[in-house]
């Protein structure tokens, strides 16, 4: 089997929340709730894409057009060993950085 890259899909609309997360060691992960016309959904950030994209100074209202990766996230519940999944979006790359690009 090949080994291929996930799909991007492209998100566009405004900051509607911003969380910041931090692990024992002290690294930040970045949480953003964005909204648009379809709905409202959260954008995850690593570590380096937190800090280099400045997450923590963005603000509600703030126009978006990010590059996500769908993932799902998916086990049983150590509470009660019920099954559970969620789709997950993970921050890829900021649009506008490739503007012109054919990646």
């Amino acid at each position: 089997m090949a080994l291929v890259r996930e799909v991007g899909l492209k998100l566009d609309g405004s900051v509607r929340n911003v969380a910041i997360d931090h692990d024992q060691q002290g690294n930040s992960y970045g949480t953003v709730q964005v909204e648009n016309a379809d709905g409202i959904s959260d954008v995850s950030f690593n570590s380096r894409d937190t800090n280099a994209m400045g997450v923590a100074a963005l603000t509600a209202g703030t126009p978006i057009a990010w590059v996500v990766r769908p993932y799902v996230v998916y086990g049983a519940s150590k509470r009660n060993g019920a099954p559970y999944g969620f789709l997950k979006l993970n921050f890829v790359r900021d649009q506008l950085a490739t503007v012109g690009s054919l990646d």
